[in-house]
């Protein structure tokens, strides 16, 4: 019996207090393999998750903050305003923040 049992550790689980899809699940798990340095996600259950797990995430939101602040996205307000008009939806309360974030 003592041959049957192998190591396991906790980074090959995944922990988890939601029901998340499965591209959200291989998204995490990807992260986990490539040892990346934040996880895109914008799902808040994704999030949660996420942090639960101890990963550095950041939303499409914060990718277009930091290209803004980087110098490779040279205004951010049309991006903001397609945001606005997307399925995805994401509070005018905090598009306006990602907006004074960068002084627009």
């Amino acid at each position: 019996m003592q041959d049957k049992v192998s190591n396991l550790t906790l980074d090959d689980y995944i922990i988890s207090g939601d029901t998340l899809d499965e591209g959200e699940l291989k998204s995490i798990a990807l992260y986990k393999q490539l040892d990346a340095d934040y996880l895109l996600i914008d799902e808040k259950a994704g999030r949660r998750v996420a942090k639960l797990n101890q990963i550095k995430i950041i939303g499409s939101l914060g990718v277009l903050i930091e290209a803004k602040k980087k110098g490779v996205l040279p205004i951010l307000r049309p991006k903001i305003e397609i945001l606005r008009e997307s399925k995805i939806h994401f509070s005018n309360n905090l598009l306006d923040y990602a907006l004074r974030a960068v002084n627009e």
